[in-house]
């Protein structure tokens, strides 16, 4: 049996109730977030690779008309359901001697009450520059 002195208190070791709770709240809004901005960034990815595959035919990209390149996006986007402003923002020139295909485009996702977060994507494609399609650029800010 143990025998307790008075006057000496223990310390409390661990985590107590409103500890756990605090930790479980916090960790349930992070994925409840990453959940919600996922998407976005799938989208994103995908189209960035379709751009990546056109960069890579044998042909290269400027081998495409205007019209191949819209039918193209236009096939995956029905595919694979892109339902955002990124089917509004593609535009596709030529310019000395080069195809640029660009998609800029913001996703505005709502996370709770008033607060939505928005994402600003720019995919670039420049015919003379394939390996460097769909890198992140630097903002301008």
């Amino acid at each position: 049996m143990r025998e307790y002195q008075i006057g000496k208190i223990s310390k409390q070791q661990g985590l107590g109730m409103v500890g756990w709770l605090v930790i479980v709240l916090i960790c349930g809004l992070t994925f409840s977030q990453v959940l919600k901005l996922f998407p976005a960034y799938l989208e994103n990815w995908g189209l960035s690779g379709e751009l990546k595959k056109m960069a890579e035919l044998p042909n290269g990209v400027e081998s495409l008309s205007v019209s191949e390149i819209k039918k193209r996006m236009q096939n995956y986007y029905l595919v694979n359901r892109v339902s955002t402003e990124a089917k509004k923002s593609l535009t596709i020139r030529r310019d000395e001697g080069r195809l640029i295909v660009e998609m800029p485009y913001e996703r505005r996702v709502h996370m709770f009450w008033n607060i939505d977060v928005v994402l600003d994507f720019h995919l670039q494609l420049d015919s003379k520059f394939p390996n460097v399609c769909c890198k992140a650029r630097e903002t301008e800010h």
